[in-house]
């Protein structure tokens, strides 16, 4: 394992909360900050104010430097921050004050470099200081929607809004997925859709749809959406006490915190084909573990390695699947087939990591898997630089960076909250 070196250091007006480099403008990310001011208002009480910014840096490729290019004072603070899938100039930014808002990152009129251009804000909870824990864009063709996205809030609540028009309208539909099950914070929620081969997808034609959440708890929770949405479905759930839905729902599952020991702070599912109709994922939780977790009814762990310093973000930088042939045997069912996995963990005040994830099957005749498999994690770098909490790291993408980092090179910025850091530093030749 190697330890890494930063190139660049740079210090914010205020802590870093989240950031995400332009899909359109590679060299180009954006930071969301979060500030919490107190003061006293006379007779021991204290009057909190939640301000925040929205930050566009450049990452120049030929110094190595890191420079602000546009800077947006805010009056909320920002939790969270993603450029939207598929219209990649579009980002949406989840607020302290209840309220998603939508920008455009993209050149003016006036100049070639990238700025912010508001689009507008909505709000997205009754109680307008119920800041928005998480923000998840929809993949393509979730619940069969044009667009989308779920937020989490600390009540417990898990709110989807969908549209059918134009995104940029910022008209809105909230389906909600029955009454809370509990008073704590949802820390993350993730959307995946599956095709009928049981292939995790954005493309072609999909057959389920499923929405995770992970709580101060420690609990994972599972829904499952028909193909189609059609009233009359029977919902299938392992809770009676639930509201009317107004999206069909076919499976919901808790895993009442039997494998995580703290919460649940990301969820990473895994394109590769359901295993025995449930899907596979990565998670990450304030116990400092990632784990393989098979979502089941009542959940599995296939491994897991603590990582340190609680496991906040999980982000899949690079995938390959190939098949293995050992040399000395001319069997078939000794043949292999292999999944890799790049990832980039940002583990709060253990820094950052970087990792490869592993699955490896036997196939027998016709290269049919005859198990469910070997997963391992292998912790392949990491940066302890950030002297406190890292909430945010992002992969500059102008190079290629693949699983078995061979001959490839890129860069990493990765953030600290209260000491307000931002750190370049390089990936490049990890054994």
């Amino acid at each position: 394992m190697q330890n890494l070196r930063s190139t660049a250091t740079v210090f914010l007006d205020s802590p870093p909360s989240c950031l995400e480099f332009c899909p359109t403008g590679p060299d180009f990310f954006v930071v969301g900050t979060y500030l919490l001011s107190e003061k006293s208002v006379g007779g021991g009480a204290i009057v909190q104010k939640k301000t925040g910014s929205l930050q566009l840096w450049k990452f120049n490729t030929a110094s190595l430097q890191l420079t602000q290019s546009h800077y947006i004072p805010l009056p909320h603070a920002v939790f969270d921050l993603h450029f939207h899938p598929r219209e990649q100039t579009l980002l949406a930014v989840a607020t302290s004050a209840a309220s998603v808002s939508l920008y455009r990152v993209e050149p003016s009129s006036t100049t070639e470099t990238p700025v912010f251009q508001h689009i507008w804000t909505i709000p997205v909870h009754e109680d307008p200081f119920s800041p928005v824990l998480f923000l998840a864009w929809a993949p393509k063709q979730f619940l069969h929607v044009g667009s989308g996205f779920a937020v989490t809030f600390s009540d417990g609540t898990t709110s989807f809004f969908s549209t059918d028009g134009q995104l940029i309208e910022g008209k809105f539909e909230e389906r909600k997925f029955g009454g809370r099950e509990s008073s704590i914070e949802v820390w993350f929620v993730a959307l995946a859709t599956f095709t009928r081969d049981g292939t995790h997808t954005e493309e072609g034609n999909v057959a389920e749809s499923f929405l995770f959440t992970g709580d101060d708890f420690g609990a994972l929770h599972m829904l499952q959406f028909p193909p189609e949405e059609a009233e009359g479905r029977e919902h299938i759930s392992s809770n009676d006490d639930h509201e009317e839905r107004l999206t069909p729902v076919c499976l919901e599952y808790n895993d009442k915190a039997r494998h995580h020991t703290a919460g649940v702070t990301a969820i990473l599912p895994l394109p590769i084909s359901i295993i025995d109709g449930f899907p596979v994922l990565l998670t990450g939780s304030y116990d400092e573990f990632i784990r393989v977790y098979h979502a089941t009814p009542t959940g599995r762990v296939l491994t897991e390695t603590r990582l340190e310093g609680g496991v906040w973000r999980l982000q899949l930088l690079d995938s390959q699947r190939r098949a293995i042939s050992p040399s000395n045997s001319a069997d078939a069912d000794d043949n292999m087939s292999s999944h890799t996995y790049l990832i980039l963990a940002s583990c709060m005040h253990a820094g950052t990591r970087l990792l490869r994830v592993t699955w490896t099957r036997r196939l027998g005749p016709s290269s049919v898997p005859i198990d469910q498999g070997q997963w391992d994690i292998e912790i392949l770098a990491r940066f302890t630089e950030h002297r406190s909490m890292n909430y945010a790291s992002d992969v500059w993408r102008g190079e290629r960076l693949n699983v078995n980092l061979k001959g490839a090179g890129s860069f990493c910025v990765s953030s600290s909250f209260y000491d307000r850091r931002l750190c370049l530093w390089e990936i490049k030749d990890i054994d």
